[in-house]
């Protein structure tokens, strides 16, 4: 028996040295977060060889080691032995995977590909731990899976899969058996050393812990900080928490200013000027010296006070006690940003002097509006209407349109609700909504539109959504705060907490489909169907995901994808429901010019539209299941849109990755302010239906800056014959030349009726 026991230790011990030999060394370096450095804290995966999984930690930016990766798929394929299963290297093989949502609590829409039943399929990723049948796109989706089927599933298994040996069945049973004897050692040797702790000790911990519900408490299991975490989804859960109120420390040293109103400008704080350029756009307050200056995407003097404070002539950091004048306010939303943090702030010193500027800001514009209101009253009788709604500032008055607020990070949102709000079709069917309470509760028998799977039953994206429309066009020139709006997205919308920048196309796709299902809850799924305009209600039946919707009916399109295989010529076809469209730009328009070299063709809206729906020779990681040849072969791919929908989103992909990176492609695309033609996008059998084909423009969103998690996103509206620019809480009216030389990221397109052919249009000069 002791020679039988000895046996299987060698034995154990050769299995853990050969199954380590196969992987690098630094794969069993622990987690190491670095040194603090002036870089910012990022999010890498680690590899945790005890788990066999990748889990994410925050980097500081300097120091570490190897074990440090950006993707889960080169952090299994280095590391884990079972990284061919997941992560195969020939990326068809994962076609055959289940569905794997993970391990984290995000919420990221993703593809995976149904086998049993030949389709891509929408689910939510939850940000770590996965599999390689996972798509960010439904294209590239249809491109590496389409025509595989599952032969188990069909009950069509050729036994592939062999059954297990004798020697398999034995040497599970060892490691079985070793497992368990490690299992109970660890056990045993774990109750012996655990200490007792004191009341003292207990007092230390958190009161409020992390929910893997709603990532913000769990009574179930203290985490007092990242390394205390007992498991890897506990860790993941402080880093959650630690990533959305991750706090600025530099108020202390720079926020040392009193509450004196003698201190500060005279007048509306929206309106004080730069106390350099004398531009009243986008003030901003230090906390500091309470100097006025305005923001970076206006002259930058802001971001250029602080580095004159900041840095020595030679370009040297000064000392800890001079490094101030970093934290600042913004005059019109209010929210607090740092630039040594590079971030908006979200907490407060200990004698709340963030908060005290704020009240006080407020103040002063509630008493200039106020005296405002009164001297109006007085001259209504006296002044025309022409007079009453004139404005200060550069260019015309932007009549009756409303702002939003910068809720800290938030131009991302703002610049889609701007942009939806200018499209009729959608956002009258929004505002003719009754109030949520004709509609909450039971009417007329059944239950409304607070019924949600997806989370908390006591709020309403469409009820919320439905009082942010109403308000845009209302009158006042007061900015509207969405803070109710924000509040229910953070609730249902779990990636998008906190005041990090977010990606606007991801957040219109998120929202879309999260109104598609909160409205799919009422018993006809297009809920008050006489308030749809007679132009969607008919020709809509676009369904996703099941019943279709107001949203189905206004951005619902229907794409019909084509394969051919090269060997025997079978053609297979496929139709896909989509929201919008997201467009590459050619690569031969990518290429950086310097200033000495002339400028390369001018991209075109056409050329992307082209390069979309072109005939595309399937590489050999994206072979097609040919069911003619019963194997793989070499074939073509053709898009063509089988029904247009009545508002089309045109999405321009400018973000893409390169090794590790993600980089923003700045080309400009020139695209049709009037009468884009889709014809030629068509199925040559629909070309005869007598639906239009041509589309005007309502509204563009453009990303300012480099990156996709920073810069800065507006928006461009038309409403009643004139356009406006749209940057937060600044509303501004603009040429139609000024909209054209934009470089678009999401282009909203109306379908052109019988009406707006007969009214004279004239094309602008692009």
């Amino acid at each position: 028996m002791r020679n039988y026991s000895m046996f299987l230790l060698i034995f154990a011990v050769f299995y853990c040295i050969e199954g380590q030999a196969a992987t690098p060394d630094f794969c069993s370096m622990p987690k190491d977060e670095g040194t603090e450095s002036d870089k910012d804290i990022q999010v890498y995966l680690y590899y945790d060889k005890t788990e066999d999984k990748c889990y994410p930690f925050r980097y500081q930016g300097a120091g570490g080691n190897q074990n440090r990766f950006n993707y889960e798929f080169y952090c299994m394929r280095n590391c884990s032995t079972n990284a061919e299963k997941l992560y195969p290297t020939d990326r068809t093989k994962a076609c055959h995977l289940p569905k794997a949502p993970g391990d984290c609590f995000g919420h990221y829409l993703r593809y995976y590909y149904d086998a049993a039943h030949g389709k891509c399929v929408t689910f939510y990723w939850t940000g770590c731990v996965g599999n390689g049948n996972r798509f960010l796109e439904l294209e590239r989706c249809n491109a590496t899976c389409f025509g595989i089927l599952d032969k188990n599933e069909n009950g069509d298994n050729d036994g592939d899969v062999e059954s297990d040996t004798p020697i398999g069945i034995i040497l599970g049973a060892v490691l079985g058996v070793i497992g368990a004897i490690i299992l109970i050692i660890v056990l045993v040797l774990a109750l012996k050393k655990k200490p007792s702790k004191s009341k003292k000790t207990k007092a230390k911990e958190l009161k409020h812990h992390i929910c893997p519900a709603c990532g913000l408490c769990d009574p179930a299991e203290p985490v007092t900080s990242l390394d205390g975490a007992s498991s890897p989804s506990a860790r993941y859960r402080f880093l959650w928490l630690a990533l959305l109120v991750m706090e600025c420390p530099h108020l202390s040293s720079t926020v040392c200013v009193a509450v004196d109103p003698s201190r500060f400008p005279h007048g509306s704080p929206s309106s004080w000027c730069c106390s350099v350029c004398r531009s009243n756009k986008s003030p901003w307050v230090c906390l500091t010296c309470l100097n006025v200056h305005c923001g970076r995407y206006v002259n930058g003097h802001a971001k250029k006070h602080f580095e004159e404070v900041h840095c020595s002539p030679t370009g040297q950091k000064k000392t800890e006690k001079f490094q101030q004048h970093s934290v600042c306010m913004d005059c019109s939303s209010y929210s607090t940003f740092c630039y040594r943090c590079d971030d908006f702030v979200v907490n407060d010193t200990k004698l709340g002097q963030v908060q005290r500027v704020r009240e006080h800001l407020q103040s002063l514009e509630n008493s200039v509006m106020n005296s405002d209101r009164q001297r109006k009253r007085k001259l209504s009788g006296s002044s025309s209407p022409d007079l009453r709604l004139s404005a200060d500032g550069e260019g015309p008055p932007a009549r009756s349109a409303t702002g939003l607020r910068n809720l800290g990070n938030t131009c991302f949102m703002n610049a889609i609700l701007q942009s939806l709000g200018n499209i009729p079709e959608f956002s009258c069917y929004f505002k003719d909504l009754p109030a949520v309470a004709l509609r909450s509760g039971k009417t007329a028998g059944r239950r409304m539109y607070h019924t949600r799977s997806q989370g908390d039953s006591s709020v309403s994206l469409v009820e919320e959504l439905r009082k942010t429309l109403c308000s845009l066009w209302q009158g006042s020139q007061t900015a509207f705060s969405p803070d109710a709006l924000f509040y229910v997205i953070w609730k249902i919308m779990p990636s998008f907490r906190g005041y990090q920048q977010q990606d606007a196309h991801e957040f219109l796709r998120y929202l879309l489909d999260h109104l598609h299902r909160e409205l799919q809850g009422s018993k006809n799924g297009l809920p008050g169907s006489s308030l749809l305009p007679d132009n969607l209600n008919s020709g809509s039946n676009c369904s996703i995901n099941g019943t279709p919707t107001m949203v189905t009916a206004v951005f619902g399109g229907v794409l019909h994808n084509e394969v051919n295989c090269l060997i025997c010529g079978t053609e297979s076809k496929k139709f896909d429901p989509f929201l919008d469209l997201s467009l590459d730009i050619p690569s031969q328009f990518r290429v950086k010019r310097t200033k000495d070299q002339e400028p390369g063709p001018t991209c075109t809206l056409s050329d992307c539209l082209s390069s979309f729906t072109d005939l595309e020779e399937l590489d050999e990681t994206e072979l097609y299941m040919c069911h003619k040849c019963k194997k793989r072969q070499k074939s073509t791919k053709k898009f063509w849109i089988q029904k247009l929908p009545k508002v089309l989103c045109l999405h321009l992909k400018r973000f893409h990755w390169t090794a590790f990176l993600r980089n923003k492609v700045d080309t400009y695309v020139e695209f049709p302010l009037r009468g884009l033609d889709m014809n030629c996008y068509l199925l040559e059998s629909e070309t005869s239906l007598t639906e239009s084909c041509l589309y005007d423009l309502a509204a563009v969103v453009v990303h300012h800056g480099s990156g996709v998690g920073s810069g800065h996103y507006t928006a461009y509206g038309l409403h009643e014959g004139c356009w406006y620019h749209f940057n937060d809480s600044t509303v501004t009216v603009v040429s139609e030349e000024t909209v054209a030389k934009a470089k678009a990221y999401i282009l909203f397109y109306t379908e052109r009726t019988e009406q707006d052919n007969m009214g004279s249009v004239t094309k602008p000069k692009l």
